[in-house]
């Protein structure tokens, strides 16, 4: 993942698991991912991250302990935490709101043209998807909308301009089911015909803001889907 706070970075943060996550590697550029030149090794002193879709934004890692429900902001510069909060409404042990896949995905972070994000479900209320801005500034959630569907019945989600769209199916070719305009405060329910989404078995979909692209890691490699936006 790229640090999508600086339009120009090619450097790269890898994480090689979804829990127990202690290590967060560091490449100048994807050539130096490719051919593993580590230009540095951020070690997480006394912290265990758990989640596929953690975030670096603004030299900062966004991510949860692993088996709670705490979210951390995690400086990567001077390798201590910021800042933490619980989610109260998450469900825990295990993955009681996980996207369909499973894989510790109970908390979702994006970043998009307005800022962070969360995506999690309410375990009370039969998992439903809640979307959260985040304030990075103070680390607090500025508003939060509550979504007429469910977070473990779909296989992924994303944030492009404001907008969450979120992903039907895991194990085969799909499409953008539901999408919501956090500007408006709308959602609605797609056809399969509308967006359709090909990548399959993705256990992490995020979108950068610079290129304008989604980034989906599927058996063992990363797909690149380039994005046409439109405006109203």
């Amino acid at each position: 993942m790229k640090d999508s706070a600086y339009p120009d970075a090619e450097k790269i943060y890898f994480i090689n698991s979804y829990h127990y996550i202690q290590l967060v590697t560091e490449y100048a550029s994807e050539n130096d991912l490719k051919k593993d030149n580590v230009s540095k090794r951020h070690l997480l002193y006394k912290l265990s991250l758990a989640g596929s879709d953690m975030v670096v934004y603004n030299d900062t890692l966004y991510g949860y302990k692993d088996g709670t429900n705490v979210i951390v902001q995690y400086d990567l510069r001077s390798g201590t935490i910021k800042r933490s909060f619980t989610l109260s409404v998450v469900g825990y042990p295990g993955d009681k709101c996980a996207y369909e896949w499973g894989g510790y995905s109970n908390i979702d972070f994006a970043v998009d043209e307005f800022g962070l994000w969360v995506i999690y479900g309410d375990y009370g209320n039969n998992c439903s998807m809640i979307l959260s801005k985040v304030n990075t500034g103070n680390f607090t959630l500025e508003k939060t909308w509550t979504m007429p569907w469910l977070k473990v019945g779909v296989a992924n989600a994303f944030m492009i301009c404001g907008k969450l769209y979120v992903i039907d199916n895991y194990s085969q070719a799909t499409y953008v089911k539901y999408i919501c305009d956090t500007h408006t405060d709308q959602s609605r329910t797609l056809s399969p015909s509308e967006l359709v989404y090909s990548n399959t078995d993705g256990t992490s979909l995020s979108y950068n803001r610079n290129d304008k692209k989604l980034y989906a890691w599927s058996r063992g490699s990363q797909n690149r889907f380039p994005v046409a936006l439109t405006y109203d």
